[in-house]
Formats: C-alpha cells, structure tokens, sequence
C-alpha cells in the first residue's frame, strides 16, 4: 500500500470531490439533432433545392412562420451528399442538388447526368485537352456510368475533336 505524502492530501480530496459531485443529468433527446442554418446574406438569391428536388432562390427566413419539417430521407440526403439544410422563406431546403441530381460537364460545357461508375464498362479514350480544361478550372476528371466528364464547369470548352490515339 502507498501512502500518499501529508502535503498532497489537501490535493487529494480536492480532486476526489471534484469527480464525486454526482452523476450528470442525461441529455433529453431531441428531435432534429443536427442545427439548421438560417441563411447568410451571401446565400440570398441563391439556388437551393426544396424536398422535391425543385430548384429555387434561396429568400431570407420568413419569422413569421415556422419552417415545414422536410423529410428524414431529404435531410439525410443533403447531409450526405455534403450540404447543409437551411430555412429559405417558410421552407426547408437543401444547399445543393442531393440524390440522383449529381451532374458533371462534356467537352463543350453541357451538363450531363452522373450516375455511378459502371462495374463492366472501360470508358473511351478522351482527349487530352479535355483533361487538361478540366484540372485546369479547378475540377476533376471522372467516369460517369461509362463515360469520362468534369465534375465542373470548364472556363472554356475544347473543341470538338477526336480522342487522341
């Protein structure tokens, strides 16, 4: 048995009565655990999507109504997909497009629907300038279904053209 030095009692007892105080009340459970934003002067006029995937612009919070709870399958959707859920006017909205809404862009800027990766499909050759317009405006490259897009914008299309051999 060690015995503790007279001059760290004092010490001691602090810190066990510091630990002993009680057990803490547990949290009550709430029932939208993660926080809404309210929108930024920078997100208003801004493209958001309603639960219906509907496009809108994003309007300042209207206090005098309280926003319609969007579904658990929209919210868990937008959380996932890496946006936020916000109130814009009376409704709940999502920051970006989530779900099956993903998009990227051809060689000329069309958008065009991105579904996953195809498991049995080798995608074709591309051009290189193509790949090189899309790093350089910031983007990556990536295969959607069977097909090579942009996962943004390019600052200017390229030229239609054939793949490179």
């Amino acid at each position: 048995m060690v015995l503790a030095h007279p001059r760290l009692l004092p010490v001691l007892a602090v810190a066990l009565a510091a630990c002993g105080g009680g057990s803490p009340e547990p949290a009550a459970p709430t029932a939208n655990p993660a926080p809404v934003e309210m929108p930024k002067d920078r997100m208003a006029g801004q493209k958001v999507y309603d639960a219906r995937g509907n496009e809108q612009s994003c309007a300042p919070p209207d206090r005098s109504c309280a926003p319609e709870e969007a579904p658990l399958a929209f919210r868990d959707e937008c959380r996932l997909a890496g946006f936020r859920l916000m109130q814009c006017g009376c409704a709940m909205v999502c920051t970006g497009r989530p779900g099956g809404g993903k998009v990227a862009f051809d060689a000329q800027n069309a958008e065009k629907p991105c579904p996953p990766e195809q498991k049995d499909c080798s995608p074709p050759d591309t051009s290189a300038a193509f790949q090189d317009a899309c790093t350089e405006s910031g983007h990556k490259f990536k295969v959607c279904g069977c097909t090579w897009l942009c996962s943004g914008k390019l600052k200017q299309p390229v030229s239609a053209s054939p793949p490179e051999p």
